[in-house]
């Protein structure tokens, strides 16, 4: 806050002094509140509401003061120790235009007390006792509230050189989250154990933007550059990981019947990265963004063009902290936009829209080192090693024509014809070329006869062809014995199972129709009414094993009363009601 309040200052004292007569207004509203709902409740029913127990003292306030084309504006509102916000407008002339604020809230993030995490096998393999394999949970820290405060400050500044044709701008901002949040620590499936426990957030976020505005008079051009880095400064954190062993059995093990002594300590440790260790977790990445914008606005014959390409790198330079695995390749996304917009009249009382967008985004390949499985073990020495190849790797399409027939001012006709083609290079394995295409269609009217009345009415039509959905992951088809120990292992392990499985499961919908109305009415200037209604079916029978079906209807209501310039009265209450049905796939053994 002392920063904030500094910047506040120094902006005040640049603003010169001038013979022109000056005008000041200020305004300041105190008030209070006071909570005593109990420990736990409001956390529960309200995410973004901090709370304690007790009084808390509220102040609004807004001050400014205009002399010619020069202004300064001061306001702010503080409600509690954790929401808050205030901000400056400043201009001086019509050369520097500059605004600087300060926001703050709270988050509660709740506590998942994993009660649906507690489970055990009803009999061992011989049937003469309970079975071993349990699956538990333990919380530390259960009464601990979980929750961070976001604060964010930004700072705006354009500079309009001498001529008015091209203008400088520059624009800064931080975002700090500081508190605490959970974190669930899975043990591997020897032990199957969960344990949560709290781990701070300390999060950074710095954004820097420059920027030049040229109005050339045959074209309008600006160019803008963004950096921006995420830093974390909790931590390093790390938990204890069970050692291997039998659920049942322990670490060694003699067969009554056959004297036979199993280590399951080394065979069962053959097949973990890390066992019986100290194993680094929670590590938050360290992302550097940088971006370019062009941007270029220009009439071409009775139209108006828009065109704009934007190139992003990001990438993260946290070092992994597992010694067992090794990382070669850049953590590294660069992406590439092209967008364009054209309207133009199409006739007498009409308007052609056209607009289309082409992306392209790269997510560098990965060479994964992962230790032998099983080594040194019979049957073992398995190479696990693999390249990860980025599902995000895909080229995105779009493009859409829009009409707006408009021969009387009282009503409106519009239609709309659109596409959107998606291909993910790399989904669901290297070179796949996963492909969705989208076909978009949509009418609308608008009647207007009063300034008492507006009516609004759109129906929309999507065609969705080969929908984003898991591959050949559905079900298992019988017939395990179908599959082969691969080389130089002794039994078939449950990864090979994938190969028997099958069908394009999804949740998204191959056609979708749309129903949406508004009907407003305002009789008079103290009283508005809004009603309207949502209608949207979507379904998906495009497989075999699927039949999706999801209905959403959401009405609403609002109203506004004015009765005087100093008081208003507005309250809305909307409607959400949705039907879905879905399959649900269980894993069984050998179909």
């Amino acid at each position: 806050m002392k920063k904030l309040i500094c910047v506040l200052l120094v902006f005040g004292l640049v603003l010169p002094l001038s013979a022109q007569e000056a005008t000041t207004n200020w305004s300041l509203g105190v008030a209070g509140n006071y909570t005593a709902f109990g420990d736990g409740y409001i956390p529960k029913v309200a995410e973004y509401k901090y709370y304690k127990d007790g009084f808390f003292p509220e102040m609004k306030f807004n001050w400014n003061r205009y002399n010619g084309m020069n202004k300064i504006q001061l306001n702010g509102a503080y409600y509690n120790p954790k929401e808050m916000l205030f901000g400056g407008d400043f201009r001086l002339g019509k050369s520097v235009l500059a605004d600087v604020s300060y926001k703050s809230f709270y988050r509660n993030t709740q506590l998942d007390l994993l009660e649906n995490i507690s489970a055990r096998e009803s009999l061992n393999r011989e049937g003469t006792a309970p079975g071993g394999k349990i699956l538990s949970h333990e919380i530390q820290n259960p009464n601990e509230q979980l929750g961070y405060q976001r604060q964010e400050i930004e700072a705006n500044l354009k500079f309009l050189l001498p001529g008015d044709k091209i203008t400088l701008r520059a624009s800064h901002r931080t975002i700090m989250e500081d508190g605490k949040m959970q974190h669930v620590q899975n043990m591997h499936c020897a032990s199957c154990h969960l344990v949560s426990r709290p781990l701070d957030v300390k999060n950074k976020t710095q954004s820097l933007t420059a920027g030049l505005d040229a109005a050339l008079g045959v074209a309008d051009l600006s160019y803008e550059v963004n950096v921006r880095k995420f830093i974390s400064d909790a931590g390093p954190y790390s938990a204890y990981y069970d050692s291997a062993g039998h659920p049942g059995r322990g670490y060694i093990w003699t067969d009554p019947n056959t004297g036979a002594t199993s280590n399951y300590y080394v065979e069962f440790g053959s097949r973990l990265v890390y066992h019986g260790e100290d194993v680094a977790i929670a590590a938050y990445p360290e992302t550097n963004k940088l971006s370019h914008k062009i941007t270029a606005k220009s009439n071409i014959g009775k139209g108006r063009l828009l065109l704009q390409y934007q190139n992003t790198t990001l990438t993260n330079d946290a070092q992994l902290a597992d010694p067992n695995v090794t990382i070669t390749g850049d953590l590294k996304v660069t992406a590439n936009n092209l967008n364009g917009n054209y309207s133009t009249p199409l006739m007498e009382n009409t308007k052609l829209i056209l607009a289309g967008k082409y992306r392209r985004l790269e997510n560098e390949d990965l060479s994964i080192d992962n230790p032998d499985w099983r080594d040194n073990r019979p049957g073992g020495d398995i190479d696990l090693d693999y390249i990860r190849y980025s599902s995000l790797t895909r080229t995105d399409l779009e493009g859409s024509a829009k009409v707006i027939y408009q021969p009387k001012r009282s009503y409106r006709l519009t239609a709309l014809l659109g596409f959107n083609s998606v291909e993910r290079d790399n989904f669901p394995i290297e070179g796949a070329n996963f492909k969705t295409d989208k076909t978009m269609f949509e009418l609308g009217v608008r009647y207007r006869p009063t300034g008492k009345f507006t009516g609004d009415l759109k129906y929309g039509l999507e065609n969705i062809d080969n929908p984003f959905s898991p591959v050949d992951q559905m079900f298992e088809m019988y017939g395990r014995g179908t599959l082969m120990p691969t080389t130089g292992a002794p039994n078939v392990y449950y990864w090979q199972r994938d190969d028997l499985r099958y069908g394009n499961i999804s949740n998204m919908p191959a056609m979708v129709h749309n129903i949406k109305a508004t009907v407003k009415v305002q009789p008079n200037k103290k009283v508005k009414l809004d009603v309207g209604l949502n209608l949207k079916k979507g379904s998906n029978d495009t497989q075999k094993e699927l039949d999706f079906q999801q209905t959403t209807m959401a009405p609403n209501l609002g109203l506004t009363l004015i009765p005087n310039d100093k008081v208003n009265f507005f309250a809305n209450y909307t409607y959400v009601k949705q039907t879905q049905n879905g399959l649900a796939a269980v894993a069984l053994m050998d179909g």
